[in-house]
């Protein structure tokens, strides 16, 4: 079912070879200005969350997926993975400014090993009690 909202990115890079510049907020921000067109995409001024994206018609999943695929596009000719991991904010809100009830939380990783970014935030036992309609992970190798 295709749903509208919106969806707060967060950056997390963890290349440290040097190859690949770290971007600043203000480069993050117009990867997906420039790079999701048809959605709603703004800066925010918190100290996790860079990006507001808003959608709708769209499934959650097929957004990260964009999310991705902009970044791997602005990337291109690099050698690392891209990768969207998404969930949905299902409890109260702690502050106005950050994510609401309803809306996606998205971190947009950079990494040479997804697997291992993965077990190192322990990934299959944050998500493991969610519903799958809930959460997305989404990979996009650059090369």
């Amino acid at each position: 079912m295709a749903s509208s909202g919106r969806m707060l990115l967060s950056h997390n890079f963890t290349l440290s070879d040097g190859a690949v510049a770290v971007l600043t907020r203000e480069q993050f921000v117009n990867v997906f200005k420039n790079g999701l067109p048809g959605l709603e995409v703004s800066a925010l001024d918190h100290p996790h969350w860079s990006v507001a994206v808003g959608y709708s018609e769209t499934e959650p999943a097929a957004v990260g997926q964009q999310v991705a695929e902009a970044l791997a596009r602005y990337r291109r000719g690099c050698s690392h993975t891209v990768a969207a991991l998404g969930g949905q904010k299902t409890t109260p809100a702690t502050s106005a400014a950050g994510l609401q009830t309803g809306e996606w939380g998205v971190d947009v990783v950079e990494t040479k090993d997804l697997s291992d970014f993965l077990q190192q935030i322990g990934w299959d036992a944050a998500v493991a009690a969610r519903p799958a309609d809930q959460i997305f992970r989404i990979e996009v190798p650059i090369a």
